[in-house]
């Protein structure tokens, strides 16, 4: 008799541990997924945080937006594969090109006073030629 009570504790027993066990198992797996959850929130939080702290407040509307694109890939493009060098290249383009406006200006003045020139000249050679005639005769 006292081996059947020994071998119903020993099973008490072991019933016991297991319940306990399976107790611990579930507090455990409770208190990890409050974790995650509140180590979820916390990283959305904090991400959310440097996302408006680093945010660029562009104040491009949405139909403008595609043209940075475009803009960026115009860049990757002319520096072969670097942006960098693509802008560096565009500087260089826009150098370039202002001298040749100025040259260009320049070179327009020029040939307008040129024309001017002929012109006056001509007339001043015509009136003369007339104001000889006029005053001199047939000579």
């Amino acid at each position: 008799m006292t081996d059947h009570i020994a071998e119903q504790f020993e099973a008490l027993a072991r019933d016991l541990k297991q319940d306990m066990r399976d107790s611990l198992k579930l507090t455990i797996e409770a208190a990890v997924r409050g974790i995650v959850e509140v180590e979820r929130d916390r990283t959305d939080r904090a991400i959310r945080e440097a996302i408006m702290e680093h945010r660029c407040d562009c104040p491009l509307n949405e139909c403008e937006k595609p043209q940075i694109r475009h803009l960026m890939g115009m860049l990757h493009d002319l520096g072969s594969g670097d942006q960098s060098a693509g802008i560096r290249e565009m500087r260089a383009n826009h150098v370039w090109t202002a001298k040749l406006r100025k040259t260009s200006d320049r070179v327009s003045v020029a040939a307008v006073i040129m024309v001017v020139t002929l012109i006056v000249s001509g007339l001043v050679a015509a009136l003369w030629s007339g104001f000889k005639l006029a005053v001199g005769g047939d000579k």
